[in-house]
């Protein structure tokens, strides 16, 4: 099992960022390329079903923000940056 952590601060008044980390390694170019895709999967045996980073991704990009993969990380460690203010609420 990871052991995972969640952080929140302020980024310069503009807006909130969220740091998502756990203890698993990086994913390999292959994973990265597909790893926001609906029903991808690395966990299917384990009862994975895919749909967790793609329905956050729509989550954030629906709030103007951004989910990033620190690759400068030695874990695994996603950035989830908000704006504070979005021009408009977007219903994709």
């Amino acid at each position: 099992m990871y052991q995972g952590c969640c952080q929140r601060g302020v980024e310069d008044n503009t807006g909130i960022i969220f740091i998502v980390a756990d203890s698993g390694t990086l994913p390999s170019p292959p994973i990265l390329e597909t790893m926001f895709m609906p029903f991808y999967s690395t966990k299917k045996k384990k009862g994975g079903v895919g749909l967790g980073l793609f329905i956050t991704k729509h989550i954030i990009d629906a709030h103007e923000g951004t989910l990033t993969l620190d690759d400068s990380s030695v874990t695994t460690r996603f950035l989830v940056r908000i704006p504070s203010k979005a021009s408009s609420f977007s219903t994709r």
